[in-house]
């Protein structure tokens, strides 16, 4: 059942909505994602409505698929509930797991707006556990790859006019993106 829902996905109609939208309660687990999937392809609402729930649910499994799913969404709220995560304190192993896969659902989604925020981030310490931050600020940067160039050159710009291991890093995304494009 779970291969059908695939291959209706991929037929890209979105007529097929109303059909599989109950296997969303399927017993089956892997049935139930891949038809959230396939509704966050055609962003039905109702999926999107469900991400979030699951993104506020206090298991952290339900939490970080949710996470992981939030970036086929476009949308606004889920957007908005991916950057909290991202600047919100914590960063213990469970923390850093959930917003690593923020970061990756945001560079998904390719929405520039997000930018300011990473930079934020980026730009930020963290006394308790500098290590771990420093893992994630290079993950953001990493991230920085997947939105479109030209609108994410000036933070890499001033990123790479820093010090250290995340100018470096920004420095060689500039090589590897600016270099590719001449």
């Amino acid at each position: 059942l779970r291969n059908v829902v695939v291959m209706l996905r991929s037929l890209q109609d979105d007529s097929i909505l109303e059909s599989i939208r109950p296997l969303l309660h399927h017993p089956n687990h892997r049935v139930s994602r891949e038809t959230l999937k396939t509704l966050l392809h055609f962003h039905d609402e109702e999926a999107e409505e469900q991400v979030i729930r699951e993104m506020e649910n206090k298991n952290h499994e339900v939490r970080l698929n949710a996470i992981r799913l939030a970036g086929r969404s476009l949308s606004r709220e889920i957007l908005h509930k991916l950057i909290e995560i991202i600047v919100s304190p914590g960063f213990f192993s469970r923390d850093f797991e959930m917003k690593s896969a923020a970061v990756q659902a945001l560079s998904e989604i390719g929405d520039v707006d997000v930018l300011p925020q990473l930079e934020t981030v980026i730009n930020s310490r963290n006394i308790l556990r500098p290590a771990l931050h420093n893992k994630f600020k290079q993950e953001i940067v990493r991230s920085m790859e997947k939105y479109p160039p030209s609108l994410v050159r000036p933070y890499l710009v001033r990123l790479a006019e820093g010090r250290g291991r995340i100018a470096r890093q920004a420095g060689q995304l500039l090589k590897n993106i600016f270099g590719r494009q001449q």
